[in-house]
């Protein structure tokens, strides 16, 4: 928690598992809630959404972060570790 935001986000095993049996594991990025102590509120997600596929051997990152010049969406490998 910060003067002005608080940054959290969904925590622990996440899944979707299908009747062949398949399963995809996931994890949520996180949260930052900014305003709350004076100025508009805001919402955003940061860091890194992972989904791993252990039947198939796939991996997949998905990185957000707060809107800038550049865009919401990057594309980058900084901190996208195998």
């Amino acid at each position: 928690m910060g003067a002005n935001h608080l940054i959290s986000g969904l925590r622990g095993p996440n899944y979707l598992k299908f009747k062949d049996g398949q399963q995809i594991n996931f994890g949520f990025p996180s949260y930052r809630l900014g305003g709350t102590v004076m100025g508009e509120r805001s919402i955003e997600a940061i860091g890194c959404q992972n989904f791993e596929d252990i039947t198939n051997n796939r991996k997949a990152v998905v990185c957000v972060s707060t809107y800038k010049k550049t865009g919401w969406i990057r594309n980058t490998s900084e901190g996208i570790k195998d």
